[in-house]
């Protein structure tokens, strides 16, 4: 499952940042909004790999990508890969991180748009070269 969001608007950051942190922690507004989209269906007609665009409220994206962005860059830990086809790796260079303050919030809001199962997130930024093998 992969979900994407695009930023639109980068306006009135502190504001956005205390915004989005009330919808991300309002269980009512986050399970309203992610019971638009049938992923069961999307996963499965995607043959396991969905992409929505526009997944969030464009000042959630926002906040959530001024969050990432103020995560401090010694943080973030570098994954990389080579393509292994025995273990399901393609090859890959990035930074990624699954703890740091607010990403609990931010993943357990995401972990609703698939209710009933287990999940694990982490973060994941370009780190110069980065690169996912298409």
């Amino acid at each position: 499952l992969l979900m994407e969001f695009w930023s639109r608007r980068m306006q009135n950051k502190s504001k956005s940042k205390s915004k989005f942190m009330d919808w991300v922690n309002n269980p009512a507004k986050v399970m309203k909004w992610m019971s638009k989209y049938d992923l069961e269906k999307l996963i499965e007609e995607g043959g396991g790999l969905v992409r929505v665009q526009n997944a969030l409220p464009d000042f959630v994206a926002d906040g959530i990508l001024e969050h990432l962005e103020g995560i401090p860059i010694e943080q973030w830990n570098a994954t990389y890969a080579d393509r292994d086809h025995k273990t399901n790796n393609i090859k890959h260079q990035f930074l990624s991180i699954k703890q740091a303050p607010g990403l609990a919030e931010i993943f357990r809001a995401f972990s609703v748009a698939l209710p009933g199962r287990l999940h694990t997130f982490s973060a994941g930024r370009d780190g110069r070269p980065g690169y996912i093998e298409p």
